[in-house]
């Protein structure tokens, strides 16, 4: 097979090398039901809630209590580049059936139907231990089940993206640097034919899906970021039935952050988007 034809695996290396510069750690998550009493600071989605009495309870834009969703101790991530070592970081949504989405401000990134909150001391405090809404209280417009818990344990790898448009963005870079022996710019109809093959190949790989911290996310949909974004994955969290967490019809959640507030530690601008088929 001549390597000018757009099916040469010669593309296919010459790409693969490149995503591999775009490799980065993540923290798979791998979820336990616990029995028992859960670890109030703990890594975790859904029991009981951490909440200091002084403080105001998270709130929709109407004033209805959000319901928390899930935690992370950042003391218990394995190293990821950018993370803060310690502290809490929650995540909240609206019990509202979309799960606080809001597609008119969420460009903006204003937390009205969600919140993230970040407890740089976190207590073990027995008084701001707060009982979890049942399934049955938020009418079941959660894609949690509140009551149940769940702890996290993490497994540190690395990834690569897999998503259609990522590596759309990067096999349209190539095109217009030097390329190797060989090789020929492809045509933008080349280009799709080659996509398309490409992740018909990769279809069973699955790469980027699970829950996990950091990396790259995977969508049902599309990406919410607009072009050029310095947004990276903060958190995934993917249906699994095994966790009793289901987005919609088998979809997934994702928050997103610039590195720059990440690094400082500033929550306040997070992106949060979820689809599903």
């Amino acid at each position: 097979m001549s390597s000018m034809n757009p099916e040469s695996p010669s593309w296919e290396q010459h790409l693969t090398q490149h995503l591999q510069k775009l490799r980065r750690p993540v923290a798979h998550i791998e979820w336990q039901a616990v029995g028992g009493d859960a670890d109030l600071i703990g890594s975790r989605m859904g029991g009981p809630v951490y909440w200091p009495d002084h403080t105001p309870w998270p709130v929709n834009r109407t004033g209805e209590p959000l319901v928390f969703l899930a935690q992370l101790n950042l003391g218990e991530l394995p190293a990821l580049l950018g993370f803060p070592r310690q502290g809490l970081l929650q995540f909240w949504i609206d019990g509202d059936g979309l799960y606080g989405l809001d597609f008119d401000t969420q460009a903006e990134r204003v937390q009205h139907g969600y919140r993230v909150v970040y407890w740089p001391h976190p207590e073990r405090r027995s008084d701001w231990q707060h009982p979890a809404p049942s399934q049955e209280a938020v009418d079941d417009l959660t894609p949690h089940n509140p009551g149940r818990c769940f702890a996290m344990r993490f497994r540190l790898d690395s990834e690569v993206p897999d998503d259609w448009e990522a590596v759309q963005v990067l096999l349209a870079r190539l095109q217009t640097q030097p390329l190797p022996d060989g090789l020929r710019p492809l045509t933008s109809a080349e280009q799709q034919d080659w996509l398309a093959q490409y992740f018909d190949r990769m279809e069973d790989e699955d790469r980027n899906s699970g829950s996990k911290v950091g990396g790259y996310p995977c969508f049902t949909q599309s990406d919410p970021r607009e072009a050029g974004s310095p947004l990276q994955l903060l958190l995934q969290l993917d249906s699994d039935d095994s966790a009793d967490l289901m987005w919609g019809d088998c979809g997934v959640g994702h928050w997103f952050i610039d590195p720059a507030d990440l690094a400082r530690a500033a929550f306040d601008r997070v992106l949060y988007n979820w689809d599903c088929c």
